[in-house]
């Protein structure tokens, strides 16, 4: 794909995007592989493309109706690749974030994702644990990204 057709497809792929599906965020084409997400208190540049991701990310939101305010205490459960908990940890400002991951490939994404945006808000803690509503015996599918998951064993 040229360059000219890179831009008018990825153009058309945002707008479409931002008029019809999100309502906070707003993503724009940079150039070279890269997009800038804005909204919700954040201006951020991606490789890359995140709307299935700010569109989740809305839906924690109830489509702006909640924001993550100055000093809260917000808890990510399983972070996945820590988009979500960077967004919190940069809109809590001097409160706190605490993500949950137990899948180190998850974990591995997070702090490329945390890399790439010049390394993890000072106000994010990581950690490499999961969430159950009961003590026991888990087993764990990691290394799916997203589809990760826990299963109780009897």
């Amino acid at each position: 794909m040229t360059a000219i057709k890179r831009r008018i497809f990825e153009w058309l792929r945002c707008t479409k995007h931002n008029l019809w599906d999100l309502k906070v965020f707003r993503i724009s084409y940079v150039g070279g592989n890269r997009w800038r997400v804005r909204g919700g208190g954040i201006d951020i540049l991606v490789p890359q493309y995140l709307y299935l991701v700010f569109l989740e990310i809305e839906g924690y939101l109830k489509l702006g109706a909640w924001k993550p305010e100055p000093g809260m205490v917000v808890i990510d459960v399983g972070g996945c690749a820590g988009e979500f908990a960077y967004y919190a940890a940069k809109c809590v400002a001097h409160g706190r974030v605490i993500m949950l991951e137990p899948d180190p490939a998850n974990l591995a994404e997070a702090q490329a994702f945390f890399d790439s945006q010049g390394g993890k808000p000072t106000n994010l803690e990581v950690m490499q644990i999961g969430l159950h509503e009961k003590p026991g015996t888990l087993h764990f599918s990691s290394g799916m990204g997203a589809c990760s998951r826990m299963a109780e064993i009897d």
